[in-house]
C-alpha cells in the first residue's frame, strides 16, 4: 500500500493531526522569545579589580600586568585587553567560539586564585563577570525624590527587590551615588587636645560596632548558639563608645565628633532629561523574552507610581520598542508574503477551491516551522525572520506541483477523485523529495560552521530546515486529503476564470515574447554568450565597488555620546560638562529623552563604551 493510499483510507487521523500541528503552531508563534540579533558575542569574560588609593601607572604595573600574564596561559584564550584607571584595573579575556563561558569564567577564577597571594595586599576581591548579549540591561529606570539617599535606600531595599520577583528578570543594578551611610566627622582640634590618635580610634570603633559568633552549648537534648552583639543600633548608640586617653580618663565619641546618617562620596551618578536620579538597570535571563520582560517592567513601574506618591520613576533607555517594530515588520511580512503568494497561485491555477487548498497548507507549514523552532529554542529574531520570509515561496513549490499533478489526472484522464490523488502524488514524489533534498544538502553543512558565521547563519539554516521539511510533510500527507474535497467544479470557479482572464491574456503575451526572444538568442548564439559574459563581468566590478559589510546598519532611533575630561578632574567636574552636552542636546527638537551616567560604582554589571568609567568618564 502506498504512503498516499494509506493517507486517505485514514484521513481522520489526518485531521486529528491537521487540529493539532496547528494549535501547538499557534501555541509556539505566541511563546517564542523575540529578541533583535541572536547572540553572536564570543565568549568573554571580565575581571574588575579595585585598587583603592592606587594611580593608573601603579594600577597596570602591580596589578593589571600580573593578571593579563596569568590569564595568557589560558587554555583558548584569543585576545585580552587591559584597562588601568586610577583605583581600578579591567581585564577583559576574550575565548574562542565553541568554548563554553561558564567554564571559561572557572578557569580565570582559578587563574586568579593561583596569584591571589602575589597581588598587592590593599585590592578589592577581583569581581569575574562573563559577559553575552544578556548582560546588557534591557530598560533602565530612574527614580527621583527631594532626597537622593533615601532614594538609595528605597531603591535597594524595596523597588529592586519587587523588579527582580518578575519572571525574566535575572538581576537588577542599583547604582548612582548618594549611598546611605552614617558619618563619623572627627573634630581635628579636640582630637589633638586629647592626645589621640586617628587609628586608634578607627580601631575603637571597629572594636565596639561589630558581632561575632561565641561557641555553642550542647546538652543530651538542646544545642545552644551564642553570639556577641555589640553593633549600635542608633546614631545615640555609636556616640556613646568610651574612648580611653592616654592619662587613663575615658571620654565619648560624640564628645569628639559628630555622627550623623549621610551619605558616601560618589563614585557615579544618574541622570534623566537632566534630573538627578537613582538608576536602576534590568537584566533579563538568557532564555527571557526582551520585549515580554520589558513590557512586565514598565507595568510595575507604574504600579510603584501609584503606590509611593512623591516619588517619580521615569523610564530610561529600553531595548523592546526598536526589536518589537523590527520583529513585527518582520512577522506583518510573513502574512503579506502569503496572502501575495496565494493571489499569484490562483492566477495560474484559475481554480477557487483548488487555490484553497495553499492557502491551507502554507499557513500549515509554518505553524509546524514555529513548533519545530520552539522545540529547539529557535527564537524570532532579524536572521530567523528573513529565513522565515526567504522560505515562503518554496513551502508552496511541493503542493503546487502535486496539486497540479492531482488536477491533471482528474480533468484530463477522467480519473475519479480518490484515484487521482493517489497517482498523482505517488507519480512526482520522488521529483519532489529530490528537489527538496538538493537544497536541504546545502543547508546542512551551515549548522556545522564555528564562529560568528556559524551562530548568524547556523539558526538562519534551521530554520529554512524546518520550512522545507514541514512543507513537505505537508504537501506529502495534506495536499492529497485536501484535493478530495476540490474534485466538483462549482459556480466559483466559472467567475475564476473570467477574474483571471485578463491575467491569462497578459501571461500569451510574456510567453510569446519569451519565445521569440529565445529564437533570437539561438540564432545569435555567439553574441548571446558574449552579452551574458559582459553582464557577469560588470555584475562582479559593480559588487566590488559597492562594498561589504557583515551585517547592514540599522537606525534605531537612538545614538549615544562619550566624553572624557582631562586627567585629574573630578566626578564634578565631568558632571559639570555632561550637563552642558545635555542642553545642546535638549534644543534639537528629534531628541525625545536624554539619559547620562557619570562614573562608575564598584557592583555594576553594565560597562560603557569605555569599558569602566572612571570619575574622568561621562556616557
Amino acid at each position: 500500500m502506498s504512503l498516499t493510499k494509506a493517507t486517505l483510507s485514514n484521513r481522520y487521523l489526518i485531521w486529528a493531526l491537521v487540529i493539532a500541528a496547528a494549535i501547538f503552531g499557534a501555541r509556539a508563534y505566541i511563546s517564542i522569545p523575540m529578541q533583535l540579533f541572536p547572540d553572536t558575542a564570543p565568549p568573554l569574560v571580565n575581571v574588575i579589580s579595585a585598587y583603592p588609593g592606587a594611580s593608573a601607572q601603579d594600577v597596570d604595573e602591580t596589578l593589571s600586568r600580573q593578571l593579563e600574564e596569568e590569564f595568557a596561559s589560558l587554555d583558548g584564550v584569543v585576545k585580552i585587553r587591559t584597562t588601568s584607571q586610577d583605583n581600578l584595573s579591567i581585564v577583559s579575556v576574550e575565548f574562542r567560539y565553541g568554548r563554553i563561558v561558564d567554564l571559561a569564567a572557572v578557569d580565570v577564577q582559578n587563574a586568579i586564585a593561583r596569584i591571589r597571594g602575589e597581588l598587592p595586599m590593599g585590592i578589592a576581591e577581583p569581581r569575574v563577570l562573563k559577559f553575552s548579549t544578556s548582560d546588557r540591561p534591557v530598560i533602565s529606570v530612574g527614580v527621583i525624590t527631594e532626597d537622593l539617599v533615601q532614594a538609595r535606600k528605597m531603591a535597594e531595599d524595596r523597588f529592586a527587590p519587587e523588579l527582580q520577583r518578575l519572571a525574566g528578570v535575572a538581576a537588577v543594578d542599583v547604582f548612582g551615588g548618594h549611598q546611605p551611610a552614617v558619618l563619623v566627622e572627627l573634630r581635628l582640634r579636640d582630637v589633638k587636645a586629647y592626645g589621640l590618635a586617628l587609628p586608634k580610634i578607627v580601631e575603637l570603633i571597629r572594636q565596639n560596632n561589630h558581632a561575632r559568633p561565641a561557641g555553642q552549648v550542647r546538652t543530651e537534648s538542646h544545642q545552644t548558639m551564642f553570639r556577641l552583639e555589640s553593633r549600635a543600633q542608633s546614631i545615640t548608640e555609636l556616640a556613646r563608645i568610651p574612648i580611653t586617653l592616654p592619662n587613663g580618663s575615658r571620654i565619648l565619641l560624640g564628645e569628639i565628633a559628630n555622627v550623623r546618617h549621610g551619605s558616601l562620596d560618589d563614585d557615579a551618578r544618574f541622570a534623566i532629561d537632566g534630573r538627578p536620579a537613582i538608576a536602576m538597570q534590568i537584566f533579563k535571563t538568557d532564555e527571557a523574552n526582551t520585549v515580554a520582560v520589558v513590557r512586565k517592567v514598565e507595568k510595575k513601574v507604574e504600579d510603584l507610581n501609584r503606590s509611593y506618591l512623591g516619588t517619580d520613576f521615569i523610564i530610561g533607555e529600553e531595548s523592546a520598542t526598536f526589536t518589537e517594530v523590527s520583529v513585527n515588520n518582520l512577522l506583518s511580512n510573513v502574512w503579506q508574503a502569503l496572502l501575495f503568494a496565494s493571489i499569484i497561485i490562483f492566477l495560474f491555477l484559475g481554480r477557487l477551491k483548488s487555490s484553497a487548498v495553499t492557502i491551507v497548507s502554507m499557513p500549515l507549514s509554518y505553524g509546524l516551522t514555529f513548533a519545530f523552532m520552539h522545540a529547539f529554542s529557535v527564537e524570532f529574531n532579524m536572521v530567523t525572520l528573513s529565513a522565515v520570509i526567504l522560505a515562503v515561496g518554496m513551502v508552496v513549490d511541493a503542493t503546487v506541483v502535486i496539486l497540479e499533478n492531482i488536477t491533471r489526472k482528474r480533468d484530463q484522464e477522467g480519473l475519479s477523485a480518490e484515484q487521482a490523488a493517489i497517482e498523482g502524488t505517488d507519480e512526482v514524489r520522488l521529483a519532489v523529495l529530490a528537489g527538496v533534498a538538493t537544497t536541504l544538502v546545502v543547508l546542512i553543512p551551515l549548522l556545522f560552521l564555528q564562529g560568528f558565521i556559524g551562530k548568524t547563519f547556523g539558526p538562519l539554516s534551521m530554520t529554512l530546515i524546518f520550512a522545507f521539511s514541514s512543507s513537505i510533510l505537508v504537501a506529502l500527507v495534506l495536499v492529497p486529503v485536501l484535493t478530495l474535497y476540490t474534485a466538483r467544479p462549482s459556480r466559483l470557479d466559472r467567475w475564476a476564470q473570467k477574474v483571471i482572464a485578463p491575467f491569462g491574456w497578459l501571461m500569451d503575451r510574456l510567453r510569446n515574447g519569451y519565445v521569440k526572444t529565445l529564437r533570437l538568442a539561438l540564432h545569435h548564439r555567439l553574441l548571446t554568450i558574449l552579452t551574458m559574459l559582459l553582464l557577469f563581468a560588470g555584475s562582479m566590478v559593480g559588487l566590488r565597488l559597492q562594498g561589504m559589510e557583515v551585517l547592514p546598519k540599522m537606525d534605531s532611533g537612538s545614538f549615544f555620546i562619550t566624553l572624557e575630561t582631562p586627567s585629574g578632574s573630578s566626578l564634578d567636574e565631568t558632571e559639570r560638562v555632561v550637563r552642558q552636552v545635555e542642553e545642546k542636546l535638549k534644543l534639537e527638537p528629534e531628541v525625545i529623552k536624554i539619559q547620562s551616567q557619570v562614573g562608575f560604582e564598584r557592583g555594576m554589571r553594565s560597562l560603557s563604551s569605555f569599558g569602566v568609567q572612571g570619575p574622568t568618564q561621562g556616557f
